[in-house]
């Protein structure tokens, strides 16, 4: 055959997709007129695409022949790229067909992956390498004229193919280290640019991807919430560059995940305390030396507790609240009996009568009064007066205010309010924190759907913790 019968026939098994004839003719074509096609550079940077396309498509299952059959694709590539750079420079350019630069795009990222998907030694180093020296060898060679915006989508687009493809082999998962993989080179190329508008974009968009990826597909052996805390950090960089409704929502999720799971292990330690507790005080009651009214005072105490456990179990599973009427001497009598002798408690209200949830209020105060009584103990202060805390009820405003004198909360933990998180604790600072104020904060949003905020003050030279707490209290309907 001449070369123009070459060309064609080649070219018809080639969109017949018959790869292994197309291949064998275009190799022809190339050894028989080596000095060149006679048509510029057209037709011979076309020939190098097709059989990149057809080497791609009759890669071997066997690790040694695929190697051979993949060194042979970048060979093709190379001078696919030469002579795309000779037209330019020879002013022979002519408009690019993006579709076709972009499917190549995709082909040689997949070539890539494949190569490296038996190379169960590689850590990922030598991968993203050769990802980012192709990246920007076609970069380089077309940055003139490719849109940014369809390349920078096509390659978010194959990331996204890649977390899907669970047909790949190599390890477990290999779909997912590939797009983790790409997903890292694809950031590492854009932060040169991260100041451009259009960039900033899909760098956000990529570290969402990377956020997915680590939260769904991490290894389970991580430290307890680690998996979180990293997706957390790839969302918190994600809102630098490009804030958006779904990366804050899914940092709160996140963020609740970690808080309830901490919540829960440390209710069923708190748990099993209190029980045995119950045991060992009814084990008590059955002693015959006990008279009727200790037996009730016991009964009467174990009671509360359990009243007071069963409000945590409503936190924990976030029940409604039960609103009734109350008045300011019903709130005294929910705090525990030692409470006041260890503490000078003042409470003051601005109605005599309100409205709420008395059990789910229990939970709030035992905590908050418990955390003020261990803060004075690590200032030292052991008299019953000096220990103060002052109450004070707002109805009208909708506000509780309570204060203390134990010496202020550490600056650190009043940022972003901290000292509400789990584990948020320091045996050596004045105030004390962790599971307790959690629970508080938890119980006042999660169930009374209101919100609470701590702040440090100072009056007559006393330092002490101000916690502001709004929306315990059912709201009056107008009539």
């Amino acid at each position: 055959m001449n070369k123009e019968e070459l060309k064609n026939t080649a070219l018809n098994f080639f969109r017949e997709k018959e790869y292994n004839n197309a291949k064998k003719l275009y190799v022809e074509l190339l050894e028989k007129f080596p000095e060149g096609l006679n048509d510029g550079y057209k037709t011979e940077r076309n020939i190098y695409n097709n059989l990149i396309v057809c080497n791609y498509n009759l890669l071997s299952e066997n690790k040694q022949k695929r190697e051979k059959e993949i060194e042979s694709i970048f060979k093709y590539l190379e001078k696919y790229l030469n002579l795309a750079q000779s037209e330019k420079i020879g002013e022979l350019t002519k408009k690019w067909n993006s579709p076709i630069l972009f499917e190549l795009f995709e082909t040689i990222i997949d070539i890539i992956l494949i190569k490296y998907e038996l190379e169960s030694k590689d850590n990922g180093y030598s991968m993203r390498e050769d990802l980012k020296k192709h990246i920007i060898s076609f970069l380089d060679t077309f940055k003139m004229e490719i849109n940014k915006e369809l390349f920078f989508d096509s390659i978010l687009k194959k990331i996204y193919k890649e977390k899907r493809n669970y047909r790949r082999v190599g390890e477990s998962n290999q779909n997912i280290k590939n797009a983790k993989i790409l997903s890292e080179v694809f950031i590492s190329l854009l932060l040169p640019f991260e100041n451009e508008d259009v960039v900033k974009k899909y760098i956000a968009n990529t570290y969402i991807i990377q956020a997915d990826l680590t939260y769904y597909y991490d290894d389970v052996s991580f430290k307890k919430h680690e998996k979180e805390k990293k997706s957390i950090k790839f969302l918190e960089n994600a809102q630098k560059y490009n804030p958006s409704i779904y990366a804050r929502d899914r940092i709160k999720q996140l963020n609740d995940i970690i808080i309830a799971d901490e919540q829960l292990s440390m209710f069923r330690h708190d748990m099993v305390i209190k029980i045995s507790t119950f045991k060992l005080n009814f084990e008590n009651l059955l002693k015959n030396d006990k008279s009727e009214k200790e037996k009730e005072r016991i009964i009467r105490e174990n009671i509360s507790k359990i009243d007071y456990l069963l409000s945590l179990f409503g936190v924990i599973q976030r029940d409604k609240p039960t609103y009734k009427t109350y008045t300011a001497s019903n709130l005294k009598n929910i705090f525990d009996g030692n409470i006041f002798e260890m503490l000078n408690i003042t409470l003051d209200s601005d109605r005599r009568e309100f409205k709420t949830d008395i059990n789910f209020l229990k939970v709030v105060f035992e905590n908050l009064l418990n955390n003020s009584l261990d803060a004075y103990k690590r200032q030292g202060i052991s008299k019953k007066e000096e220990r103060v805390i002052d109450i004070k009820i707002k109805v009208k405003e909708n506000i509780i205010e309570f204060r203390d004198q134990a010496g202020g909360v550490k600056k650190s933990f009043l940022e972003n309010q901290k000292l509400f998180d789990v584990y948020t604790s320091e045996k050596a600072v004045a105030q004390s924190h962790g599971f307790g104020l959690s629970i508080v904060r938890t119980t006042i949003e999660n169930i009374f759907k209101g919100n609470i905020e701590v702040d440090n003050y100072e009056k007559n030279n006393k330092k002490g913790a101000k916690f502001i707490i709004r929306g315990v209290f059912k709201k009056r309907r107008r009539v």
